[in-house]
């Protein structure tokens, strides 16, 4: 009877595979279902795909068992064998998913100013942070999933709990890389957590390169359900997850929402960093299970204003945007207080992790959705300036203006200071409707080999422009508002679309003249700034390898919207060649001629066509300094040559020794002639 519910027949296809890139060759992990007699089945599927039944469906070698022993890590062959399993054990399989790569989400960099921005609604910096009282996280647990912690560091000292590793299989989760010890000491660190009263709990999932596989991940949070609810039950905890995998659009880890909805229901909060490739947070596990709090970034404060970073992740997966470039924290090294320095999501994520454990250990008992809400909505609305991230595209659908939060972290969970959360930002006015008065804007795409990588679209004066979003190919746009325009291209692997990867390149064409001609060197994004008027201007352009640019400060405050369909339709005016210079005026005479009609002053140039010129002069002058160089060296060049033919010439010619005729010849000559 058992071995004809083992033996099944009824096919199933396998899921949809985890995007190439972070899936790991033949390794798969299986979960039968919730049956009393699962870990055995699980046995005989081991058995069996090491060929010790003595029959053979399919061929594989078990791994980790997770789950209970009601899932297991499998290494196979190829897909092929997979496919054999999931037929022959269909009544027995509730899924199958490809194991995949965790990294971290961390860039490097430099400053201390966080703390100060999440204790304050509104800026300028006032250089201090002080948790309320009650507020610093007490007697919380805190677990931070990652390459383990430097236990022996002050920020931690008299708070170090026990904790795991799941790389080298023991109880000791020493990091070697610094990635877990930066993320603890934003959480709860002395000097710069948010909750410094939290105990901590390492779990080493990542390795010494900070990555490692889907299946370390979910053992450090079996063992976390485990644990806490043994050895802590009824007391706080929240988890933070600094690392994750791109999935892909649509696609979830189903192995890993499973025990992450396990941890939740035992009272444990989640949180976890949203990426940083600037690309929808929802391809990203496990930022886009539904039951964690996502984190995105924001940059430090430039002239009283936030931003959000250069890198982060967006989309309708954030719930929260948080601190995350330049972040001084806690670092491994040959002493208890080194620190470093270090931008990502994973520094942001912390962040909330430590206002989570705030807020629990002032509320003890808490429950997750009241821990999640307090955080949500005390956080600060429609404080971060400019909020491009707002104004992303997919397939020409507005997905974000409506869908990102503008939220950031608020750990006072109280309004200070008698200042107000403001309201969200009001929509965008209606665009202009396309007619004859409308400008055409083509842009020419030349992708890398990684096409899919590329992200471009267009703002106008009032937001977006309908229909000006593309990708990897070149379209037209139409623009039917006057002023100052905004293009803007992205690559998601940060490394532009040339040169690295292949020559790839983006040029602007408005109304059938070149504008812009980018070669496509812009690391993570660039933006182009044109003006759509009475004439045609260039585009001056600004490369984000390192930040957010703002627009820059020689370009005015945006003037009022006018639709373009209150002015007279458009026609380009081809360039013509300059008017010939006037005739050599003769001498004058006594009484001098009448003077020729005022011509009329050219028109005041815009700060963009002013910035053109500058740039064109620049250029011209560095084109005569070289050709006076070039000259000056070919002229000593061509001198060079002169002289050395010169003494050539005069050495096989001039003083060239007359022949002595054959017949006068002695035997002394002619043998000194052979040699």
């Amino acid at each position: 009877m058992f071995m004809g519910s083992w033996i099944g027949t009824r096919a199933k296809e396998l899921p949809p595979p985890i995007h190439d890139t972070v899936a790991v060759d033949n390794k798969w992990i299986i979960k039968l279902k919730n049956q009393e007699d699962a870990s055995d089945k699980i046995g005989l599927m081991c058995a069996e795909a090491l060929g010790e039944l003595g029959y053979q469906r399919f061929k594989g070698h078990c791994e980790r068992h997770l789950r209970g022993n009601r899932m297991i890590v499998m290494r196979s062959d190829d897909k092929n064998e997979m496919s054999k399993l999931r037929n022959a054990l269909s009544d027995d399989i509730e899924f199958i998913e490809r194991d995949v790569i965790m990294t971290s989400f961390s860039t490097q960099d430099r400053t201390p100013w966080n703390l100060d921005r999440i204790g304050q609604r509104n800026l300028p910096l006032d250089g201090t942070y002080k948790p309320q009282e009650g507020f610093d996280g007490f007697g919380v647990h805190v677990y931070v999933v990652d390459t383990g912690i430097f236990a022996a560091h002050e920020q931690f000292a008299g708070r170090i709990s026990f904790g795991s590793d799941m790389i080298d299989n023991d109880d000791d989760p020493e990091d070697c890389e610094g990635h877990g010890t930066h993320v603890a000491g934003i959480a709860l660190g002395l000097d710069f957590g948010v909750a410094p009263g939290a105990i901590l709990h390492g779990v080493r999932v990542l390795n010494c390169n900070g990555e490692s596989t889907l299946d370390s991940v979910i053992a450090g949070l079996e063992w976390i359900l485990d644990n806490h609810t043994s050895t802590f039950p009824g007391e706080g905890a929240v988890i933070n997850l600094s690392l994750g995998a791109y999935v892909g659009p649509g696609q979830r880890i189903q192995s890993l929402d499973e025990v992450i909805s396990e941890l939740i229901s035992v009272g444990i909060t989640v949180v976890a960093a949203a990426g940083n490739d600037m690309s929808d947070a929802c391809s990203y596990s496990p930022a886009n299970s539904r039951d964690v709090i996502t984190v995105g970034s924001t940059d430090r404060p430039f002239e009283s204003l936030d931003g959000i970073s250069f890198f982060t992740n967006y989309g309708s997966c954030i719930d929260i945007f948080a601190p995350g470039s330049d972040i001084i924290s806690a670092s491994i090294g040959n002493t208890t207080n080194a620190t470093q320095i270090s931008s990502g999501t994973s520094q942001a994520a912390p962040h909330v992790t430590g206002a989570a454990a705030a807020y629990i250990g002032a509320n003890p008992g808490a429950t997750v959705a009241e821990v999640t809400n307090a955080i949500i909505s005390s956080a600060t609305n429609a404080i971060i300036d400019g909020f491009e991230v707002d104004k992303i595209y997919d397939n020409d659908n507005f997905i974000l203006e409506s869908h990102t939060p503008n939220k950031l972290l608020y750990v006072h969970f109280e309004d200070e200071n008698d200042t107000r959360n403001p309201p969200p930002p009001p929509p965008f006015p209606p665009y202009p409707e396309i007619g004859p008065h409308c400008r055409e804007l083509y842009v020419e795409i030349v992708a890398d080999n990684f096409p899919d990588d590329i992200l471009w679209w267009i703002e106008g004066p009032s937001g977006h422009v309908p229909g000006s979003a593309g990708n990897f190919t070149s379209k037209s746009v139409m623009l039917c508002e006057t002023g100052l325009h905004k293009f803007r291209i992205s690559d998601r692997s940060g490394n532009g679309i040339c040169c690295e990867n292949g020559e790839g390149s983006y040029a602007l064409y408005l109304d059938d003249q070149k504008i812009f001609d980018g070669d496509g060197g812009f690391g993570w994004g660039a933006k182009a700034y044109f003006e759509v008027g009475d004439e045609i201007s260039n585009a001056t352009t600004i490369y984000a390898a390192h930040g957010e640019p703002a627009i820059p400060s020689h370009f005015p405050p945006p003037a009022p919207t006018i639709p373009l369909a209150s002015i007279q339709p458009l026609t380009p005016v081809p360039a013509e060649k300059p008017p010939a210079p006037a005739e050599k005026p003769s001498a004058p005479s006594e009484k001098p001629p009448a003077p020729a009609e005022k011509t009329p002053a050219p028109a005041e140039k815009t700060p963009l066509q002013e910035l053109v010129t500058q740039r064109d002069e620049k250029k011209h002058a560095k084109f005569e300094i070289s050709t006076l160089i070039a000259a000056v060296v070919g002229i000593i060049a061509l001198l060079s040559v002169t002289y050395f033919i010169f003494k050539r010439f005069n050495c096989f010619c001039c003083n060239r020794v007359q022949p002595i005729p054959e017949d006068n010849l002695d035997d002394s000559h002619k043998l000194a002639n052979v040699i």
